[in-house]
C-alpha cells in the first residue's frame, strides 16, 4: 500500500509539474494581457467547440476515431494556413485546431507573445486546409475530408478557405464543384477575423487514415470511377521522382510484362484519370509513395496491392487503408541502394513469388 501511495504522489507532482503549472501559467498571461488591453498577445487559454457552437456532429466511425463535427463561431480568428481557430474571447478552438494525436498545450501557438493584427474578412466562410495541405498525401487523406463533413452538415457556405495553387488541389475542388470565385487561398502568417466562421473538425490523427476518410474519396469521385470488374495489371513507377526510385526498375517491367502488366507514371495523369485507373485495377504493384493513395479506389473484388518499402523508411499508412477497404496487402521490404533518398533494389524472384501468390497462380 505504501509502495503505491508513493507511486501516485510522485504520479500527481510530475502531472503538476509538467501539465497543471505550464497551463495556469499560459492562463494568468493570457487573461492579464486580455484585461490590460493586448488584445492580440498571449491567447487565453483553449478550449473545445460547445454546444451552442456546434451544428452538426456524429461519433467516430471506426475504433478509437474521435467524434467529428462541425461548428459555427461569430467574429472568430483564422490563423495561418493551416485553419487553426480561435475563439472571440482569445481561446484556441482544441477539437478543431489540434490533431488529435497531440496534447493540446503542446500546441505552438499557445507559446507565441504576440500575433499579428487580424485582418477582417465579412460574411460566411469555411476555413478547410489541414496541417501539410500540400502534400498529396495529406491533402487527400486529411484536408479533402473536412469538405464531406461540411456537406454532410448541410450548413450552406459562400466561400472556402483553401489552398488551389498546386495542380492536384485545383483538381480537386474541380471536382468538388466548388470554382475559383468560392475560394479563398490563406496565407501562411494572416490572422483573419472572420463574421461568419464554419469550421470542421480535423479527421483522424495525422498521418493515420480514418474510416471516415478512405470511405468519403470514392464517395466524392463516384462519378469518375469504373465500376465494372477490374481487370488491368499495373506496375506504378517513380522513375520521375525526387525518392524511393527502384534502381532496378527495368527488370522488374521485364519480368512482370508476361502477366500482363501495364507500366503506369501517375504525373502525366490528370486527377480523375489516376483515381478511374485505380478502380480498374486488378493488382497494383510499386513502390511506397504518395500516389499509392488511390488505394482507396480499388474495388473490394480487386486482388490489392504489392507495395516496395525501402528497408531504411516504412510507414503503415497503406496497409491501413486496405486494412479498412478489406484490400488484400502485401509488402516486400527492399535493400536500399541510396540511403539519402531511399532508393531500393526489389528482389525480382520475390515480387514475382508475390505476384503469383496474389493472383492465385501455379508456380
Amino acid at each position: 500500500m505504501l509502495i503505491l501511495l508513493r507511486r501516485k504522489a510522485r504520479s500527481a507532482l510530475w502531472r503538476l509539474k509538467h501539465d497543471i503549472v505550464p497551463y495556469l501559467t499560459m492562463r494568468i498571461r493570457g487573461e492579464l494581457g486580455y484585461r490590460l488591453g493586448f488584445r492580440m498577445g498571449t491567447l487565453r487559454g483553449w478550449r473545445p467547440a460547445n454546444s451552442r457552437e456546434i451544428v452538426w456532429a456524429i461519433r467516430g466511425n471506426g475504433p478509437g476515431e474521435p467524434r467529428l463535427l462541425v461548428a459555427r463561431f461569430r467574429n472568430a480568428y483564422v490563423y495561418r494556413d493551416e485553419s487553426i481557430v480561435i475563439s472571440a474571447d482569445y481561446r484556441l478552438i482544441s477539437d478543431i485546431s489540434t490533431p488529435p494525436s497531440r496534447r493540446v498545450r503542446d500546441h505552438d501557438v499557445l507559446g507565441l507573445g504576440r500575433l499579428p493584427d487580424p485582418v477582417r474578412f465579412s460574411g460566411n466562410v469555411a476555413t478547410v486546409n489541414a496541417s501539410m495541405f500540400d502534400d498529396f498525401y495529406h491533402w487527400m487523406l486529411e484536408t479533402v475530408p473536412r469538405f464531406g463533413l461540411l456537406e454532410d452538415s448541410g450548413v450552406a457556405i459562400d466561400k472556402f478557405m483553401v489552398s488551389s495553387d498546386l495542380k492536384f488541389q485545383a483538381e480537386c475542388l474541380q471536382v468538388l464543384g466548388i470554382v475559383p470565385d468560392r475560394t479563398v487561398c490563406p496565407k501562411s502568417s494572416q490572422m483573419l477575423v472572420v463574421d461568419d466562421l464554419i469550421a470542421p473538425s480535423i479527421v483522424g490523427l495525422h498521418g493515420i487514415p480514418t474510416r471516415y476518410s478512405v470511405q468519403y474519396l470514392p464517395r466524392m469521385f463516384a462519378r469518375h470511377l469504373n465500376a465494372a470488374a477490374p481487370s488491368r495489371r499495373i506496375y506504378i513507377t517513380r522513375a520521375d521522382a525526387l525518392a524511393r526510385r527502384v534502381v532496378n526498375e527495368a527488370a522488374l517491367v521485364t519480368a512482370l510484362a508476361p502477366f500482363g502488366f501495364e507500366v503506369v507514371r501517375l504525373s502525366d495523369m490528370p486527377l480523375t484519370e489516376q483515381a478511374r485507373t485505380f478502380s480498374e485495377a486488378e493488382i497494383v504493384i510499386g513502390p511506397h509513395g504518395a500516389g499509392m493513395t488511390h488505394v482507396v479506389f480499388q474495388q473490394p473484388q480487386s486482388r490489392g496491392m504489392i507495395e516496395f518499402m525501402p528497408e531504411t523508411y516504412s510507414h503503415e499508412c497503406f496497409r491501413m487503408i486496405c486494412d479498412i477497404t478489406g484490400t488484400p496487402y502485401r509488402r516486400i521490404v527492399s535493400r536500399t541502394r541510396d540511403p539519402a533518398v531511399h532508393d531500393i533494389e526489389v528482389d525480382v524472384a520475390r515480387m514475382i513469388d508475390s505476384v503469383r501468390e496474389a493472383l492465385n497462380l501455379q508456380p
